[in-house]
């Protein structure tokens, strides 16, 4: 089963097509579902977050995860965070375990997983 690569393959594909008409749009609110369902097996690690989180989490969370790109939508979520600028230097995040991550990429990937 292969491991998504983007935060879009774990989004469903909606019925609107782009300007050229070959290619569809990603439905974000079926991504936020699949977050409720995230599975909390390990404790997560709190972190206080620092100047440089709320500037770029990615590059943060690269040290958690090895993958600068598509975790950080799901640990901002996950904290309650609905945009960046919301975040402040000091304010606790909690960072899921990197084995759950794994489990909820694989499990509801859109390009080998199963589906909500």
């Amino acid at each position: 089963m292969a491991l998504a690569s983007s935060r879009y393959d774990l989004m469903e594909d909606t019925v609107n097509l782009d300007e050229s008409g070959l290619d569809t749009y990603p439905d974000p609110l079926a991504f936020f579902e699949k977050l409720e369902a995230f599975p909390h097996q390990e404790p997560p690690i709190q972190y206080e977050a620092t100047t440089a989180f709320v500037k770029k989490p990615y590059l943060v969370l690269y040290g958690y995860y090895q993958d600068a790109y598509k975790y950080d939508d799901i640990v901002l979520f996950l904290n309650d965070v609905p945009y960046l600028s919301t975040l402040e230097e000091g304010d606790p995040i909690y960072i899921p375990a990197f084995r759950d991550m794994i489990k909820f990429y694989t499990q509801y990937s859109t390009i080998g997983g199963s589906k909500l």
